[in-house]
């Protein structure tokens, strides 16, 4: 199950991100499906997953290409709700040569997605391993999909991006988050180390927090383990789609019983081949070609 949002990207390409009174030039655009929900359903789709995805867009061009473009990534859109006095949702980004990016939402339908769309489709949680959450979407709406979540025995993830405060209600129905460093601070600036923070969401009773690092990789903490996982090396050409790769790929490997460590290890491989391609969902690895590299590489990690 994926409960979040789902844009339309609108991918600017420049020689460095914009600045308070500048102005710059954009070398080409792209637009392409997005929105955490959408990427995280297809990156678990490429796996050979069975996703569901409760998101909204609007009644609009932008909905039809957008849906037309999961039902041919094989995400079902029966979760999808459509809201008629809304737009569907955009985000702009601008992606330097480096593959560093800023990231602006116009969110149009999804923040229209209630706690009553999630509550009208709780039969979509029935048999789901783990629940993907992230707040592109109004927190309510998170904490609804988290408690249901919970009540159908579904394991939550949660990716807090742009999120400054994380609320009793929700972190008391996580069972795995995962903030990039950016975002690990801004939720506890109180601590300068990625091992305090990690501690930190530990100790609000959050059994599994994995910090990713990008090119430092990604830290663990947990009861039994709290311990650094290196990054693969590849040539990162585009960053904007790393954490959702991450995301499916330790989902997706988790659901079939690989352990923690291995589905970290395996997700870290994932984000690697994601930020080395243009795009997002172009760029979101499939099965096959990823057990292919580990086969190679590290065939351990496969059982």
């Amino acid at each position: 199950m994926v409960v979040g949002a789902i844009h339309q990207d609108n991918v600017f390409h420049v020689d460095t991100l914009p600045q308070a009174g500048s102005t710059i030039k954009i070398s080409n655009a792209i637009c392409a499906p997005g929105g955490k929900g959408a990427n995280q359903a297809i990156g678990v789709a490429h796996l050979s997953g069975s996703p569901f995805l409760i998101a909204a867009v609007g009644n609009d061009y932008e909905a039809i290409h957008l849906l037309d473009i999961l039902n041919k990534e094989n995400v079902p859109t029966t979760g999808i709700c459509k809201k008629n006095s809304a737009r569907t949702g955009h985000s702009y980004i601008y992606l330097e040569d480096s593959g560093e990016s800023a990231i602006t939402i116009l969110p149009g339908a999804n923040d229209k997605l209630t706690p009553d769309n999630i509550r009208k489709r709780e039969n979509l949680f029935h048999n789901c391993r783990f629940c993907l959450l992230s707040n592109e979407i109004p927190i309510e709406t998170v904490i609804t999909a988290a408690k249901i979540a919970r009540q159908n025995g579904v394991e939550t993830i949660f990716k807090p991006a742009a999120l400054k405060k994380l609320p009793a209600k929700l972190y008391e129905n996580i069972d795995i988050l995962i903030p990039n460093r950016r975002e690990a601070a801004a939720l506890c600036p109180q601590y300068s180390s990625v091992e305090q923070q990690a501690d930190y969401f530990y100790q609000l009773g959050i059994p599994t927090v994995i910090i990713t690092l990008g090119a430092d990789g990604c830290y663990l903490k947990t009861a039994e383990s709290a311990k650094y996982y290196p990054a693969v090396d590849l040539n990162v050409i585009d960053s904007t789609g790393g954490a959702d790769a991450f995301i499916s790929a330790f989902a997706s490997y988790r659901s079939e019983n690989y352990s923690l460590e291995q589905s970290i290890q395996i997700a870290t491989i994932a984000a690697a081949f994601c930020v080395s391609r243009q795009g997002v969902e172009s760029a979101l690895i499939d099965k096959n070609s990823l057990e292919l590299y580990i086969a190679k590489e590290q065939s351990d990690l496969l059982h």
